[in-house]
Parts: C-alpha cells; sequence; structure tokens
C-alpha cells in the first residue's frame, strides 16, 4: 500500500520527511522519539504506522528507492531504445541527478546492512528493477558488438554499480571536483559517469 492511499498518510510521509532532515542536521538517522519531538506529534500516532525504529527506516528507505527508481525509469525512457550507449548514459545521469537531489537518501541507502536490504521485499523489488533495465542495455550493447562476446554482464553490471556509488559518494563529500577539470561537483560527476560508459561500451574493446 502507498503512502497516498495508506490511513494516515500525511503524517506517514511526513515522518519520512522527518528522517531525511534530522539526518542533514544530525549525521544520524533518526528514530521515532526523534521523529515524533521534530514533528511535535505523540509518538503513539507514529507507532500506529511504524512498529518500531527498524520499520521507520525501512520505510524511509523504501521512499528513496521509489524515488531512484522512477528517475531512472523516466529518463531512460527519452533515449532512442536501440542506443545502448545513450541509455546507459541516461541512466547514470539519473542516479547522479537524484543523488544530489536526496542526498540524504543516498547515505541511507548506502550505510543499510546488507541483511536489512535482503529481507525487504520493497527495497529488493525496486533494486532488481535497476539491474534488469542495466542488464538489457548491456545485453542490447553485447548484441551490437560493444562489449566482447564473452563478458560476464553480471559483473560488467556489478563494475558499473561499483564504480557509480564511488563516483557519487566522492560527489556528495565535496572533494570530486578537487580531481576534475569540470566546473561543479554534480558536473564533475556526469563527467566521470559518462567517461566510464564511453571506456566500457566501445567497438574497440570487443575486436581487443
Amino acid at each position: 500500500m502507498s503512502s497516498e492511499t495508506r490511513p494516515g498518510a500525511s503524517l506517514y510521509a511526513d515522518a519520512v520527511q522527518a528522517v531525511i532532515r534530522l539526518r542533514a542536521a544530525t549525521g544520524q538517522v533518526a528514530g521515532l522519539d526523534q521523529v515524533a519531538a521534530c514533528l511535535g506529534v505523540p509518538r503513539e500516532d507514529l507507532v500506529e504506522l511504524f512498529p518500531d525504529d527498524r520499520r521507520l527506516l525501512h520505510a524511509t528507505a523504501e521512499n528513496a528507492m521509489m524515488l531512484l527508481h522512477d528517475m531512472c525509469v523516466r529518463t531512460v525512457a527519452t533515449v532512442d531504445p536501440a542506443d545502448p550507449v545513450g541509455q546507459f548514459e541516461a541512466l547514470s545521469d539519473a542516479y547522479v541527478d537524484w543523488a544530489c537531489a536526496h542526498p540524504q537518501e543516498f547515505f541511507i541507502l548506502s550505510t543499510m546492512p546488507d541483511h536489512e536490504f535482503r529481507t525487504n521485499e520493497t527495497l529488493m523489488r525496486y533494486e532488481i528493477g535497476i539491474q534488469q533495465a542495466m542488464l538489457r542495455i548491456l545485453g542490447l550493447a553485447q548484441a551490437r558488438g560493444l562489449l566482447a562476446p564473452g563478458d560476464d554482464l553480471r559483473v560488467m553490471l556489478s563494475v558499473a554499480h561499483t564504480f557509480a556509488f564511488g563516483v557519487i559518494n566522492k560527489m556528495l563529500m565535496g572533494d570530486l571536483a578537487r580531481w576534475s577539470s569540470a566546473g561543479d561537483r554534480r558536473e564533475a560527476a556526469h563527467a566521470a559517469m559518462n567517461a566510464f560508459v564511453r571506456k566500457v561500451l566501445v567497438p574497440d574493446r570487443a575486436a581487443g
């Protein structure tokens, strides 16, 4: 059930946003007590929606993944489906833009323990959707000769994800631009991500 249709939807959304604000202010992920104080509502009202701190964290992470998934889908849809390089660049641009707009969400997701993420069906559904989009694009690139026939697409997927995570993390930490000729951190991240795509998805690689 989405936050727009569940009872207490407004409080649900307000609580998630309070977690984000408090994370920006303190560097810590807030629990029910802190969020109740921030919103000026009784803790019991929040407990009706979030039984414990863990469920509040998961709700915040689910909202973050929904935003990322939506941005990825909408951005890739604007690119020619027969152009794997353009589609992969669009996907990387979407990740950068999402992280710029939602830095606290990025940090919450990136510090979430693997076992917590894996046991949440909603988080896994969004992540698998993004993975499938990436694998589809990589498969198209391989069919077009932009990747060698023997390249393992799952390995390429994990390498791309690891590179993207590092770029986003350095961008948000503020020091990526120092190592780049780009003018600001977002531009530097876009340049790094697109350079990676162009270095990976090039015809010369398959022939080498």
